[in-house]
């Protein structure tokens, strides 16, 4: 099947169902005039000279007019290039031309930022204005259906750019075939009919909201109510006005509701609503058991991709078992888990997660090269996703394999880290990366956002994290910062803050040296804060500076035998007495804990191919 039959069925079997809905303008599309339009638009376009297989971008926000040219473009055999609003202009230079992009639609407001950077592109393109309000301005064309040209449901529908957080952005190639295959896969997962009507407040430049909300729900005969933009004043009057039986989120947008108290909500029966999804980014547990105490809904945690055509996993709807913290079990995929070898591995066992079916992408517009690197042997699309399956057949992601951080010989999954911070009630969002080190191999660093209002403190943070999951893995220094990087659906481009991270100290000296001239006490290491916090207590003394002489501040033999003692037991290393000799300063004192350390922690390191027990308890939280 492809877009265009799709839109004829339904106008001929559901015509005058209402299948839009603009909450903005209170204007609404049935199917038989969603097709008409389509048609129209499609027919204008070959009228111009356009041809099958000709890119058209869209520079538009959520509404009416931007699926009337993504849908009609699409219907007339032609591909729709969606553009990121928020991108900038250089990334926006870089996919007009990689594209072969012909024209651009262009509302208002970004129609500054197209002339910018149209003049840096070597060849013409002609540019649309559209209005909110009034749309193109254009006439109902003759013989709507006379001039489009055949098209097959292998033939090329949709080119969306990936958000580039490994690299310049890539096209990945979108069949009629793979979209409507992963749309399929979402109607099963979520079980649409007719009967629902969902909330799509994720920006419609993105997969998530094109291949998990838009196409499925017309795919299934439903409705799609469609703001302009999210807004959490306004989230929960769309759902109780219009209905909304399901909506689709990321966790930057849940955490935004779950710190918004609306008067509607409280009361507003929302009996309707069957469930909310959460994908495009992990969901912390806590934050997913935060949402389902406070709204009394059930939320589905499920993960797709935009070279798989949309949805890979999703949790099951109520009755049957979701597991919190779990991508869920597959719809429509084969899916499998790999090691370095290309090898099955069993339940309990991490790897590379693997995919194929209808839904898998084409590969990557004029990059052969990164296609070939996205397919690997027997034609299974390699995900870059590093995780596990149970025993009951539901994944489990720990991370991507490119963001892993080796401590000293360690594979350490952020995710892990990530969540034991987001378990404080002051932290909004976080995000640990590695930077080099010269003891560890690499260390890791924290990137918070605070719960808005609330204040929190390094050490507190730090201290809280050691509680939850250990010495080894907690960061050595957190930052707090008013937001983090993140893609076109709001998932963190870790990549992207590893860069910062790396730039910013670009090497263990220069980092400590950063520190100690914002504070001449600061401990560039936890070891060197608790080392402190040791020697103020055994000596009596209110505050110990990493430079500070443990012999010049009072100490002596009998102390320095019992400091002794209790760094071995506090650290859990065999040091020698002669080493606080030999090292008189918490700094020197930290360098020597941590080189043994490291060494303890080299020879008993897991491989990728194995969870630790630590990993593995925290992966497996469920309900």
């Amino acid at each position: 099947m492809t877009i265009r039959a799709l839109l004829d069925q339904m106008a001929e079997t559901r015509g005058d169902a209402i299948c839009l809905i603009s909450p903005d303008g209170k204007r609404e599309l049935s199917f038989a005039k969603l097709q008409q339009r389509a048609a129209a638009l499609a027919c204008r376009l070959i009228g111009l000279g356009f041809g099958k297989g000709d890119k058209i971008a869209l520079l538009l926000d959520n509404g009416l007019y931007t699926m009337e040219v993504l849908l009609g473009a699409m219907y007339g055999g032609l591909v729709p290039v969606p553009l990121n609003a928020n991108a900038a202009k250089s990334e926006l230079a870089y996919v007009l031309y990689h594209s072969e992009s012909k024209m651009i639609f262009v509302s208002s407001e970004y129609l500054e930022a197209v002339n910018d950077v149209r003049a840096e592109i070597a060849r013409p393109i002609a540019i649309v204005g559209v209005d909110t309000e009034r749309g193109f301005g254009w006439g109902d064309p003759e013989n709507p259906n006379a001039q489009l040209p055949a098209v097959d449901e292998d033939d090329q529908a949709l080119l969306p750019f990936t958000s580039g957080s490994t690299g310049k952005p890539k096209g990945v190639l979108l069949s009629h075939r793979s979209l409507l295959a992963g749309a399929a896969n979402t109607v099963l997962a979520h079980q649409l009919g007719p009967h629902d009507r969902s909330l799509c407040v994720l920006p419609l430049y993105h997969m998530n909201a094109l291949t998990i909300t838009l196409l499925p729900t017309l795919l299934s005969g439903g409705c799609v109510v469609l703001p302009r933009r999210f807004n959490a004043n306004s989230f929960w009057n769309w759902v109780t006005e219009y209905r909304c039986t399901w909506f689709a989120l990321v966790p930057t947008l849940i955490s935004h509701l779950l710190q918004w108290t609306d008067p509607v909500r409280n009361g507003a029966d929302l009996v309707q609503v069957r469930f909310a999804r959460s994908s495009s980014a992990p969901l912390a547990p806590n934050q997913h058991r935060a949402f389902e105490e406070k709204f009394k809904l059930p939320l589905i945690e499920a993960m797709g991709m935009t070279e798989a055509g949309g949805v890979i996993f999703s949790n099951p709807l109520p009755p049957a078992i979701r597991k919190i913290g779990s991508a869920g079990i597959p719809y429509g995929c084969m899916v499998t888990i790999m090691n370095a070898e290309a090898c099955d591995v069993p339940s309990g066992q991490s790897g590379e997660i693997v995919v194929r079916g209808a839904s898998v992408s084409q590969g990557y517009f004029n990059d052969s090269e990164a296609t070939a690197e996205l397919f690997g042997a027997g034609g299974w699309m390699r995900t870059g996703d590093l995780a596990y399956r149970d025993n009951d057949g539901y994944f489990f992601i720990i991370g991507r394999i490119k963001e892993l951080i080796i401590k000293a010989g360690e594979n350490i999954a952020p995710r892990e880290i990530d969540e034991a911070l987001l378990r404080h009630s002051a932290v909004a969002e976080a995000a640990v990366v590695g930077i080099p080190d010269a003891h560890w191999g690499e260390d890791i660093v924290g990137y918070v956002v605070l719960n808005s209002g609330v204040n929190c403190d390094e050490r507190e943070l730090l201290r809280f994290c050691r509680s939850e999951i250990g010495d080894f893995r907690t960061p050595s220094q957190i930052y707090f910062v008013a937001d983090l990087p993140k893609g076109p659906a709001g998932k963190i481009q870790r990549l992207k803050l590893a860069e910062r991270a790396k730039a910013a100290f670009a090497s263990d000296s220069a980092w400590r040296g950063e520190r100690a001239k914002l504070d001449p006490l600061a401990r560039s290491t936890l070891v060197e804060e608790r080392l402190a916090s040791m020697w103020a207590a055994m000596l009596n003394l209110q505050e110990v500076g990493i430079d500070d002489n443990f012999f010049e501040l009072g100490g002596d033999s009998l102390l320095a035998m019992q400091t002794m003692s209790r760094i071995r037991a506090e650290f859990q290393v065999e040091l020698p007495l002669r080493s606080l000799n030999e090292a008189t300063t918490v700094g020197g004192l930290a360098a020597i804990v941590m080189q043994s350390q490291t060494a303890a922690a080299a020879e008993s390191a897991a491989p990728i191919g194995r969870l630790d027990e630590i990993g593995a308890a925290a992966a497996l939280q469920h309900e």
